[in-house]
């Protein structure tokens, strides 16, 4: 994975069985240790193999998000954020993950990105959401409830 600062990439290249993807990513310089590894085995006809990819993990993950919202405002990016925090993730597991980090500047600003973007069922962030679910009429309000609730959930008491 191209990391964003030379020493992130080079850290990380370092690691023994590791995979290099390129392309950037916004929001990488801010990742720091918020990786974690998978494995692909993979059959191509008679060959076998496998390989190893650092990918982000759960608080890499709303990281690197909410940081593409500040360059950008597209309706999938909100969507996704609460898609991960209701359906891919424990919420457990993801305030575990951020709480861990509390202290470092990324995570702080992560949390409060979270908290200003969908702390209300009518902010712009919730209505870009609904627009790439394609919800309207009465159903909007249930599901605005439902997307503050799901994102909630994984930073309350941060």
């Amino acid at each position: 994975m191209h990391w964003a600062s030379a020493n992130d990439a080079e850290r990380h290249r370092n690691h023994e069985g590791f995979s290099a993807l390129s392309g950037l990513i916004d929001g990488g310089e801010e990742l720091g240790d918020h990786v974690e590894p998978i494995r692909i085995d993979w059959r191509d006809r008679e060959r076998t193999g496998s390989s190893e990819f650092l990918i982000p993990d759960a608080a890499g993950f709303l990281i690197l998000k909410t940081a593409v919202c500040r360059f950008r405002e597209k309706p999938k990016d909100p969507y996704d954020i609460y898609y991960y925090c209701r359906y891919s993730e424990d919420p457990d597991r993801i305030r575990q993950r951020l709480e861990a980090g509390k202290t470092e500047p990324a995570i702080e600003r992560t949390i409060a990105a979270l908290r200003r973007m969908f702390g209300y069922e009518d902010s712009k962030w919730v209505e870009m959401a609904l627009d790439h679910m394609n919800i309207s009429g009465e159903d909007r309000g249930r599901e605005a409830r439902f997307i503050v609730r799901a994102v909630m959930k994984t930073i309350v008491g941060l």
